[in-house]
């Protein structure tokens, strides 16, 4: 699954530093895709969990060098500007697992 994100001046201000479901990359993935579950942002991956036909499905993206350089500098209290990135999250081999949820 391919997203084009937008990492705003909103984002950015009300990212928070050090927090992988927080920061400004996964406000941005929360406003772009529908039935998120969880999101955890590190500096060279992303990992969601969306619900879809009463499921829980893992995902995993890489970040590009940009992308993990923005995650880097902001967590370092540095200056960092808005920017666009496309992630493409796949199913994770190792954890290729479909989970029925409660209710």
């Amino acid at each position: 699954m391919k997203v084009n994100l937008n990492i705003t001046k909103t984002h950015i201000k009300n990212g928070v530093k050090t927090d992988p479901s927080d920061c400004p990359i996964a406000s941005s993935i929360k406003d772009k895709i529908k039935n998120l579950k969880r999101v955890s942002v590190f500096v060279d991956y992303a990992t969601i969990i969306v619900s879809r036909n009463n499921r829980n499905q893992y995902l995993r993206a890489s970040l590009n060098d940009m992308a993990s350089s923005f995650v880097r500098r902001f967590d370092g209290g540095m200056a960092i500007k808005p920017f666009k990135v496309t992630l493409n999250f796949a199913k994770e081999a190792a954890n290729d697992y479909l989970v029925k949820t409660k209710g």
